[in-house]
């Protein structure tokens, strides 16, 4: 079976060829990355960079500060816990020691 179209002596071929699906599905991905970050070209790793970019100012406007170190809603965890331990005891100060 042939995908030879030689109709008018015209030996262009037509139909399936292998890579089809992965250039069409790559482009339609660069694509939307593209509309995500506003970028005019595609390159690897700017959905990450995007993502990496929203998580922190997401996580800064929770945690109200202005740019976001390693560790920062971990220690805004933490504080939030231990003001609720605080309210729920009547203490002022949180402490894991029992004697205090």
């Amino acid at each position: 079976m042939s995908n030879d179209n030689s109709e008018g002596g015209n030996n262009h071929k037509t139909g399936y060829k292998f890579g089809d699906i992965s250039r069409s599905l790559g482009k339609a991905f660069g694509d939307k990355v593209k509309e995500l970050t506003g970028k005019e070209e595609y390159q690897f790793g700017d959905l990450s960079r995007w993502a990496d970019t929203k998580v922190k100012d997401q996580l800064n406007e929770v945690t109200g500060k202005d740019d976001y170190e390693f560790g920062d809603l971990s220690r805004w965890i933490d504080s939030r816990v231990k003001d609720k331990v605080n309210d729920m005891t009547g203490k002022w100060h949180y402490s894991n020691d029992p004697f205090i």
